[in-house]
């Protein structure tokens, strides 16, 4: 019988995510061996959009100073614009901080990202602030 570190992958490949990169030694994503490229992880986001099937699964996210993990970050000025309108997956274990999610911008476009911070040593809410408003930034038209 085939383990995580085969399925997963193999359901990623299915839908067109590459996985180069990619190793899994825990289906919880815990283990401090597992790699996964920012790549990876907007195009898992971006499937969890397009594909009906998944829809409840994007639109389930937690929202920015709204819900879930995401309930009490983006709550400093330069980070306002992401509340209420970027959904995300964190990712906080030992020495990395990630985001993974979407926003809808001012002018109704629709953008996935996966913001990834490796190496971050000490107390990571500084690392989080930089990723918040990298998101924030992301809810701007241009």
């Amino acid at each position: 019988m085939a383990g995580v570190q085969d399925l997963l992958p193999a359901a990623l490949r299915e839908h067109g995510i590459d996985t180069s990169g990619l190793r899994v030694l825990d289906a919880s994503g815990m283990a401090p061996g597992n790699r996964v490229t920012a790549a990876t992880l907007a195009r898992a986001v971006d499937t969890l959009l397009t594909e009906p099937r998944f829809g409840p699964y994007g639109r389930g996210l937690p929202v920015a100073g709204g819900t879930g993990t995401l309930a009490e970050r983006f709550d400093d000025p330069a980070e306002q614009p992401a509340r209420g309108v970027a959904r995300a997956k964190t990712g906080t274990l030992l020495d990395v901080v990630a985001l993974s999610g979407y926003v809808q911008r001012e002018d109704g476009a629709v953008l996935v990202y996966a913001v990834v911070l490796n190496g971050v040593t000490g107390h990571t809410a500084r690392a989080k602030d930089r990723v918040d408003r990298t998101v924030a930034e992301l809810t701007r038209s241009r």
